[in-house]
């Protein structure tokens, strides 16, 4: 079950999906003028705060459009904002009002090396319930995920990217794959820095099913080193074959086993879940609606997680590191 807050959560879904689109063509556009241009440091007139000048673009439209439908009634909070983990969103947003955590360009080094792997997130919460209201997702490629607390399904507009903002396609979100077991998998972790690349290491479960892996390499079982926001929402869209019975090849699970910030999980995991992912703890605890709202409260703070296509393919990737 997903608490309400007064605020009409479709309703302000939609602006935050509006604003996600406005600041993924602006990204686009910019990224156009080369990454001299693009990726140059430069102070953001609103916030006073030095970044890049792609963020602050995107960023820009994205509390043009918050502000202008919401006015009063939203406190937004940017990456570049979390300057405290002991930062107490009650404190901050009054009763009546709503919060956006918002990550412009989740990114931006993907972006600089031309990988298409960088989205616009943001998510809506009311932290004096507290609960979700929605979240989106605005891929590089165009598609934008979305989802909504009354609204029971995610949703995904596919879009003509860099070209205009005429929706191609609107539909339902497909859902995750039916993969049950690791081996036969394709799984993808948080692993681009050396820490958390070596976090696997820190498993001795883990690391003897990959010696076993080794010896007998499965032939479907793939391990990529990409996660976040990007990759839940496709681990939640898989594309079914022809007969409707099979899903083609995708992510069948995500996870992280060092602590990630909130605004670079929180947005998809919701959509993902609401798409019918399954979300846990590392110590297999399952990810509520309500305990990502509550997490949400310091958004500061950080995560680890596994997100999986089935509750039996997490179940087995749990037992390895547990």
């Amino acid at each position: 079950m997903i608490d309400e807050s007064s605020i009409d959560s479709i309703e302000a879904t939609r602006t935050l999906v509006m604003a996600a689109k406005n600041a993924l063509y602006e990204a686009l556009r910019q990224r156009q003028s080369g990454p001299e241009i693009c990726l140059a440091e430069m102070t953001n007139k609103r916030t006073g705060k030095s970044g890049l000048r792609i963020d602050n673009g995107a960023e820009d439209e994205i509390r043009s459009v918050l502000e202008l439908k919401l006015g009063n009634k939203i406190v937004i909070i940017g990456e570049e904002s979390l300057v405290s983990t002991d930062t107490i969103m009650t404190n901050l947003v009054p009763h009546g009002s709503i919060a956006a955590l918002i990550d412009p360009i989740d990114g931006t080094d993907l972006l600089e090396l031309g990988i298409e792997n960088w989205c616009c997130a943001g998510i809506l919460f009311d932290p004096h319930v507290p609960a979700i209201l929605g979240s989106v997702i605005a891929q590089a490629n165009g598609d934008i995920f979305f989802a909504s607390t009354s609204d029971p399904d995610a949703k995904v507009w596919a879009t003509k990217a860099g070209d205009s903002n005429e929706t191609i396609i609107s539909r339902k979100m497909r859902g995750p794959g039916t993969c049950k077991e690791f081996n036969e998998s394709v799984i993808s972790f948080y692993g681009q820095k050396i820490n958390a690349f070596r976090s696997l290491s820190k498993f001795p479960k883990l690391e003897e099913k990959f010696t076993q892996m080794e010896k007998a390499p499965p032939p479907n079982f793939r391990l990529h080193t990409l996660s976040g926001n990007p990759m839940m929402v496709r681990l939640a869209d898989r594309a079914k074959m022809k007969d409707g019975k099979n899903t083609c090849k995708g992510i069948d699970l995500l996870f992280s086993l060092r602590d990630q910030f909130l605004h670079d999980v929180v947005p998809g995991m919701f959509i993902a879940m609401k798409a019918g992912a399954h979300a846990y703890l590392l110590d297999g605890t399952p990810i509520t609606y309500t305990m990502l709202a509550e997490k949400l409260l310091q958004p500061g703070t950080r995560m680890k997680y596994v997100l999986s296509s089935t509750p039996e393919l997490a179940k087995e990737f749990l037992s390895y590191i547990n």
